[in-house]
């Protein structure tokens, strides 16, 4: 560089200095470069979190559509079912009264269905005993029936 002219040194030492700037102007690109290549990368992150957060709510929110629907169609059945319901007691008059009456005690009644339950019981019972005597006297025969035609 001594050999140089005085000017041509200038010069030089000017295009060295203006290399070693845009140097340092081109790492410090690179970093700004790298560091939004991580950002985006984390962007890009979060907006597949954010879109299958999206879909599960939608999913969700056809799933609670369908079965409103449902409840909708359901509904419409049973109203259909509580107007002919309506018709038919309209049709037949049956009084909005309950048919069926309870009846106040009476211990005379009570007593009659006690003593009909158990004549019921006992004639049960007995019709039972009958027809275990009756069967086991047919076995009975038919063993001796086997044993005298052996014989």
């Amino acid at each position: 560089m001594n050999d140089l002219p005085e000017e041509n040194s200038r010069e030089f030492e000017a295009g060295l200095a203006f290399h070693h700037r845009m140097k340092a102007e081109r790492d410090e690109l690179r970093r700004h470069l790298d560091n939004a290549k991580v950002d985006m990368a984390k962007l890009r992150a979060e907006i597949d979190t954010l879109e299958q957060a999206r879909n599960l709510f939608d999913s969700r929110v056809q799933s609670l559509q369908l079965e409103r629907d449902q409840a909708v169609a359901n509904r419409a059945i049973y109203e259909t079912l509580f107007v002919a319901f309506k018709k038919l007691i309209d049709a037949f008059k049956i009084p909005a009264a309950p048919l069926v009456h309870e009846r106040p005690h009476d211990p005379d009644v009570q007593e009659a269905m006690d003593n009909y339950h158990e004549r019921t019981v006992r004639n049960a019972t007995t019709d039972y005993d009958v027809g275990l005597a009756q069967l086991a006297s047919k076995i009975q025969r038919g063993v001796l029936n086997q044993n005298s035609g052996q014989g």
